[in-house]
């Protein structure tokens, strides 16, 4: 389910991909971020929304649910002024020293943090664990490289 006043349903609607055109056809918009939350609770539903809003909401009020997957696309925020205005550079510089002392993240931290719902604290050391048989793509492409790369030093030496 995507909130049909959102940019979500666009990227998907929209996508060149034959995936995103498979998913635009089985997709369900709705009015609000409640409807669709009660929509995904009560079927079996997907959501995508913004990350912030999904983020806060999993922390405070539907604890239940649970995000998965990485950041889609990233839509930063943006400030506008008008054409030659004086505080445009003020805003510049202190949003960019902001941003390089970690401030906008604390305070995103802090935010986040506030929420009612108990963080599950278990480690699946399963999910995480690595294992050679991950590896074994990675040792098929470096093998005849290294290989490759030992007969051109010989080369190179003799």
């Amino acid at each position: 389910a995507v909130v049909s006043t959102q940019s979500t349903g666009n990227l998907i609607r929209y996508g060149s991909s034959e995936e995103m055109q498979n998913v635009a056809k089985r997709m369900n918009s709705t009015n609000s971020f409640s409807e669709a939350v009660d929509r995904m609770t009560s079927r079996k539903y997907i959501f995508m929304y913004g990350r912030g809003p999904l983020e806060y909401s999993t922390q405070t009020e539907y604890c239940n649910l649970k995000l998965v997957g990485d950041v889609i696309v990233h839509f930063g925020y943006a400030f506008a002024f008008q054409q030659g205005s004086p505080y445009k550079e003020a805003f510049n510089r202190e949003m960019l020293t902001m941003q390089e002392k970690g401030v906008i993240m604390n305070y995103w931290e802090h935010y986040i943090s506030q929420g009612s719902c108990q963080e599950d604290k278990e480690f699946d050391f399963e999910a995480d664990k690595l294992e050679i048989k991950s590896l074994i793509g990675l040792l098929i492409i470096a093998l005849p490289l290294v290989v490759v790369a030992l007969i051109l030093l010989g080369g190179e030496l003799f």
